[in-house]
Formats: C-alpha cells, sequence, structure tokens
C-alpha cells in the first residue's frame, strides 16, 4: 500500500531523513499508520464485522460482544492506542466485574481478529495488541453425572409415565449396559 508523506519537503535530504525514519520504524515494529489514530474501534468494527461473511447468527453474537464486554472499556481508544497492557487490563476488568472466563475467551477473540484485519489486511497497525499467550483459551470444567444408583432412585419416585425419560437422560447407555440396568418394563 502507497503511503504519503505529511508534508512536503523542502529539500530531498529531509525526505530522505524522514524516509530513513520511517523505514527504522517499519524494521523495528513501531511505525503506526497515520489513519490509525483516526477510525476509532466502533466505526471501524462495525464495518469489519458487517464486511466478513457470516451466519446471521454469529453476526448477533459478535455484535454483542462488541457492545457489552468491549466497546465499554475500549470504545474510546483508537486502534493506535491499544497496547498489550491495555488488552490485558481490559480482561482483568472484565473478569473482576464477574464475566465468565468463557464470555472474556469470545471477546478477546473477537478483538484479535479485529486487531488481525487491521494489521493484515487494511495495514493501519503494524502489530496486533492481542497476543497474550492463553487468553484465547479456557478449559470447560468437566459436568457431573448421575451415577447408575442415583438414576435409579430418582426413577424409582418420579411418575411411571416420566421413567424412561430420567432413565434415558441421567445416565450415557454404556454406563447402563455395564451397570446390568434392570429392564423397565417391570416398574
Amino acid at each position: 500500500m502507497e503511503r504519503k508523506a505529511p508534508t512536503t519537503f523542502a529539500a530531498s535530504k529531509d525526505a530522505g531523513a524522514w524516509l530513513t525514519i520511517v523505514h527504522s520504524e517499519i524494521i523495528k515494529g513501531e511505525w503506526v499508520a497515520p489513519e490509525a489514530g483516526e477510525i476509532f474501534p466502533s466505526a471501524y468494527v462495525g464495518r469489519s464485522i458487517a464486511k466478513r461473511k457470516l451466519r446471521p447468527r454469529t453476526r448477533v453474537v459478535y455484535e454483542s460482544l462488541w457492545k457489552l464486554h468491549i466497546k465499554p472499556f475500549l470504545g474510546g481508544l483508537g486502534p493506535a492506542e491499544i497496547r498489550p497492557a491495555t488488552v490485558r487490563a481490559w480482561r482483568a476488568s472484565l473478569l473482576r466485574q464477574g464475566r465468565s472466563d468463557g464470555m472474556a475467551v469470545r471477546s478477546y477473540a473477537l478483538l484479535r481478529t479485529i486487531h488481525n484485519t487491521a494489521v493484515k489486511h487494511d495495514e493501519i497497525l503494524s502489530k496486533n495488541p492481542c497476543r497474550t499467550p492463553g487468553f484465547d483459551q479456557w478449559t470447560v470444567p468437566e459436568r457431573l453425572t448421575a451415577t447408575v444408583t442415583q438414576v435409579d432412585a430418582l426413577a424409582s419416585v418420579v411418575p411411571a409415565r416420566f421413567r424412561a425419560l430420567v432413565v434415558c437422560g441421567g445416565v450415557p447407555w454404556p454406563s447402563l449396559v455395564r451397570a446390568g440396568w434392570p429392564s423397565l418394563a417391570g416398574r
């Protein structure tokens, strides 16, 4: 993408010096496109989500994540103002306010996607500030399942018409077979 200098230089020596500085910023990964400070996330995010080929439900989820979890904290900042420390503070704030780990991970993933677009496709940022390892992962705790004995106890106290429902929904079938589950016909 072609960029223009912010001003016209009086001498080619001055233009060369400016270009050398810009090249060194690019090499060090510190260069930020001038328009990065002008584009605020709410406008950029709206365009970014609108441009994506998404299912309607996914679009609704993205817009909700933006509106409820990202915009209240980071919406007033330009993309160039969001640094890794800003992202870490934002995520910690989400968790402090009682949002779940899963919601924080999904919000972080959306923010990272938006910044990836700004870096790779629109070239208005040199680096994505969402690069903290582990922020995009969470472990879903294993859900407890009832034992065969617990399901049997529950099935024995519900009305007869609901017993099959309790048995079918209560314990995975392999567990029932291994336990030698009694026939429901005699109940």
